[in-house]
């Protein structure tokens, strides 16, 4: 071998090429005699980079410490995803393991210390050969940067390759949404149950997940409102309830007794909650037969904004769909002006899903006597 700089050397390759080594004569605290030789790649510019995590461990090694654990790139996902799903519990965290698988099959196993920021990017252009969109590239990046940082924080990794990684340009695709006419028609071919479900996510613009978990205890007939808890921003927000709403949820809680307690959508093969993929199978199934594959639960609540949002009432939208701002920028911290937002906002989805309303126009008499109080 070559000495070239510091402690690189060089060997010719059979090829023509060169191989590149790092190595390191000496003795540790117990007076064992070492020397330490490691592969370093055929990128001189690699090798030294590489050269100086080499020296940290060789140098706690003198001082007779452990070197520092290593872990592959998928040691290091499923650390990451039990972090984030069985810790943090955050929501999303079945795409951030698709994208993650992504990653894996692109770069393989390979061990932490050799992801490089050329990785990052050969990843961003296999998922671009994929027929990926800029958008869906650009979270994959997203989420291998983050599993990055994640592993330089848990003393893993030296640095996060993903640094300095340019996002692709994405322009966001503007979304079909339905109208009156086809959200009737929609929910006249949907099962009794869904019908339900499909009612609350337009009434209310909740997410799939908020209005699956809405309990009885949530839903109070006197004053006539519903209040979804939303773990994604982790509050609560109070809606009062059209007629029409108001009217399928008393006709089935009347179905039910009255419940004091239990979620309000339940699984009819299980009886246990309904879960989102449950939800967008049923959608996936309405759809094909009517060949709208493009209506999914999500386009429920972007319909409810673009429908507030059309009466020119930014404000409604964005109190009534719970979003932090409203679509012109402006922030409001007045409790009654949001409350009254949040009234204007149902009362244009109402407006909207007023008259016969097909099979939902009407299939619950309201009945005179209050329901029973919830102990």
């Amino acid at each position: 071998m070559t000495h070239v700089a510091g402690r690189i050397y060089k060997r010719p390759t059979q090829d023509g090429g060169a191989r590149y080594y790092y190595r390191r004569k000496f003795f540790d605290n117990d007076g064992k005699r070492w020397d330490f030789r490691q592969g370093v790649g055929t990128s001189l510019e690699r090798a030294m980079l590489a050269a100086k995590g080499l020296d940290e461990k060789t140098d706690a090694m003198i001082r007779g410490e452990a070197p520092r654990e290593r872990v592959s790139l998928g040691d290091a996902v499923e650390r990451y995803l039990h972090v984030i799903r069985d810790e943090r519990k955050l929501a999303g965290w079945m795409t951030v393991r698709a994208n993650l698988r992504a990653v894996l099959a692109i770069l393989g196993d390979v061990s932490l210390d050799r992801v490089r920021r050329g990785d990052v990017e050969k990843v961003q252009a296999r998922r671009q050969q994929e027929g990926k969109r800029p958008a869906t590239v650009n979270t994959t990046a997203r989420d291998l940067k983050r599993l990055l940082a994640f592993a330089v924080t848990e003393g893993l990794a030296d640095q996060n390759a993903a640094l300095g990684v340019r996002r692709l340009h994405a322009v966001p695709r503007p979304a079909k949404l339905p109208t009156v006419p086809e959200l009737e028609r929609f929910m006249e071919a949907c099962p009794e149950r869904l019908k339900r479900i499909v009612l609350t996510l337009a009434m209310t613009g909740g997410r799939s997940g908020e209005v699956l978990r809405l309990d009885w205890p949530s839903v109070d007939f006197v004053t006539d409102t519903v209040t979804l808890n939303r773990t994604k921003v982790n509050d609560t927000l109070t809606l009062r309830m059209g007629e029409r709403l108001k009217r399928e949820l008393w006709g089935h809680a009347m179905a039910e007794g009255f419940p004091a307690e239990g979620l309000v959508f339940t699984c009819q093969r299980t009886g246990g909650p309904v879960k989102v993929q449950q939800l967008t199978r049923a959608f996936r199934t309405v759809t094909k037969r009517l060949g709208w594959e493009w209506l999914t639960p999500k386009t429920l609540r972007k319909w409810a904004s673009d429908t507030i949002a059309g009466e020119g009432d930014g404000q409604a939208a964005a109190q009534t769909l719970g979003h932090s701002e409203d679509i012109s920028g402006r922030h409001y911290v007045q409790e009654r002006a949001r409350a009254k937002a949040r009234a204007r906002g149902v009362a244009c989805l109402e407006r909207a899903l007023a008259g016969p309303g097909g099979t939902l126009g009407g299939t619950a008499t309201p009945v005179s006597p209050e329901p029973a109080s919830k102990s």
